[in-house]
């Protein structure tokens, strides 16, 4: 039966996974019943979605370990009632991986043919704080290694460790850190039968703003979500389904990741959030900040509108596109209907690795932690990983913005004065300009020419001496005055201080694709290196017109 969630929020049709699962059904039949699993971090959403997957083939035994006691009677409660597989011997453990109890269970327990290690700090907002950033280093990477020993010393026929898409070129402390457990786990490969899963973001997971948005329409409460950045997104049956075709499908060191096509598309937070509004039997309806939504709220529901405020992500180490692999990894695109295949060798450099576990423990021994010294220690490891502080450029753009919009205040009021007596009665001009992810913004300016410019002899494009300029517009903008309300843009958000100029959808559409991205992957700014190196544009056109 097709997930609701597929059909109606996700704007898919069929179940991703459906095909190589009844193609491959006799293998995983064989390979899983009577044979003995142990997961771990299994009380997760994906976690329970794989034990269920698992129990369904009649396992020998099945444990499963979480930390979170009330979750693992959640699935005991959900296998009991929707399975009549009476055979396995079916425990779940509520203890922590990097603690004496798992050592001791260890000990107890030696007899497991699968391991899957499904736990991990997942969110980027966990890495905001030094301690909490500590707490995700030992359980996504040092404690995956500790399983690993844990299997090679039981001799596991396989140990699956799940990944993120996160870690192809990472951009976050969560994904790189997956990226190098990655790392380790190649290391203990060479006598361990190891393989992974990138996963695309798992709908309604826990603690997934998907999941949030249930817990919004529960609450009586405005929506919130950002417009700007595109995932891919499974069901929680798939994520499952993922994990047990990895676990019994995969060669050694093989990454398994949902293969995007036709039945695998990107989607926008915001329009999930439109789709699940419209399924609930109401109309959403779009305001420019979350108080103006909460404002409006009791109003709008007696209407049957829901109020949203959906906006630009600021998150540090949120990417803008999601991608499974980068342009170095082998990929086998082929072996299956729905799923892509990373083939990795084992050449490692086991002095980073070793460098890497080393400088953890003595930042661990300093008597301060800072989380700089953190990111520093990521970037040893991956050279390539490029850490920014979205939040905080925010917060600078918005403070140097506002400061700046009181200090040129009283010119401001010169300029609409003198603007209103010389010119055309017009102070501001707007143009539509191209935003980051392509979004369309309206640029501000000081009128320097006349009314409809746009649309009267060389169009878009300024030429030295150009008629349409007015005689107090020339002086703006050779000092570049006119460019200043675009403060008001920077404080909008629209705009950042440093970044591409923005530029017209007209001249947009005469770069290559390639460009464009590179274009809408940025937050246009007041001011970059196109704007020092053709500050004097009409004079440079002016000199080229000549040569021609």
């Amino acid at each position: 039966m097709i997930d609701q969630i597929q059909t109606s929020l996700l704007n898919r049709e069929e179940k991703l996974f459906e095909e190589d699962i009844l193609n491959n059904l006799e293998i995983l039949k064989e390979n899983v019943n009577d044979r003995n699993f142990l997961i771990i971090g299994g009380a997760g959403t994906i976690g329970q979605a794989v034990a269920k997957e698992i129990f369904d083939l009649n396992p020998k035994r099945l444990h499963v370990i979480d930390l979170s006691e009330n979750n693992l009677v959640e699935l005991v409660r959900d296998i009991r009632s929707s399975s009549i597989n009476d055979r396995t011997e079916f425990k779940t453990f509520a203890i922590d991986v990097d603690s004496s109890e798992f050592d001791a269970f260890c000990d107890h327990y030696k007899n497991y043919d699968f391991v899957l290690n499904l736990s991990a700090l997942k969110h980027v907002r966990s890495e905001k704080d030094p301690f909490t950033l500590s707490r995700l280093i030992n359980v996504n990477i040092f404690n995956s290694v500790k399983i690993a020993k844990f299997c090679k010393k039981i001799k596991a026929k396989k140990y699956f460790c799940v990944s993120t898409d996160k870690a192809a070129n990472p951009t976050n402390m969560m994904g790189s850190s997956k990226k190098i457990m990655e790392s380790f786990l190649m290391r203990e490969s060479d006598d361990l039968n190891i393989s992974f899963s990138r996963f695309a973001n798992v709908a309604f997971s826990d603690g997934s703003l998907l999941h949030g948005f249930d817990q919004r329409f529960l609450k009586n409460q405005p929506f919130s979500a950002p417009k700007d950045i595109k995932r891919y997104f499974i069901s929680k049956s798939e994520s499952g389904e993922l994990c047990l075709l990895s676990t019994i499908l995969a060669e050694n060191r093989e990454i398994f990741f949902p293969k995007p096509g036709k039945n695998l598309k990107e989607i926008t937070f915001s329009e999930i959030a439109e789709n699940y509004i419209s399924s609930k039997g109401f109309t959403p309806i779009i305001f420019n900040s979350e108080d103006e939504a909460k404002k409006s709220f009791d109003i709008s529901i007696q209407e049957k509108k829901w109020p949203c405020y959906f906006f630009n992500s600021d998150t540090t180490g949120e990417k803008e596109l999601e991608e499974f692999y980068t342009k170095d990894e082998n990929l086998d695109l082929q072996k299956f209907e729905s799923i892509g295949v990373i083939q990795n060798n084992n050449i490692l450099d086991n002095n980073l690795l070793d460098n890497f576990e080393a400088s953890i423990y003595k930042w661990r021994n300093n008597a301060k932690w800072e989380k700089s010294e953190l990111v520093q220690i990521f970037k040893e490891f991956l050279p390539e990983f490029v850490h920014e502080e979205k939040g905080m450029q925010r917060i600078f753009d918005i403070t140097f913005s506002l400061l700046a919009i009181i200090f040129f205040l009283p010119l401001f009021i010169i300029i609409s004065l003198i603007l209103k007596m010389t010119g055309e009665g017009e102070i501001l001009f707007f143009q539509k300009r191209v935003g980051i992810n392509s979004e369309p913004f309206y640029v501000w300016k000081f009128v320097t020419m006349v009314k409809d410019s746009p649309n009267i002899g060389t169009g878009t494009l300024t030429i030295s001496d150009d008629p349409r300029i007015l005689p107090f517009g020339k002086i703006l903008r050779k000092s570049k005055i006119n460019e200043l309300p675009q403060l008001f843009n920077i404080l909008k958000g629209d705009m950042s201080i440093i970044g591409p100029r923005p530029i017209t959808f007209d001249t947009y559409e005469n770069y290559s694709t390639s460009t464009r991205s590179s274009i809408y992957s940025n937050k246009p700014g007041l001011s970059g290196i196109g704007s020092v190196v053709f500050r004097n544009e009409e004079s440079f056109l002016k000199d080229l017109d000549q040569k021609m």
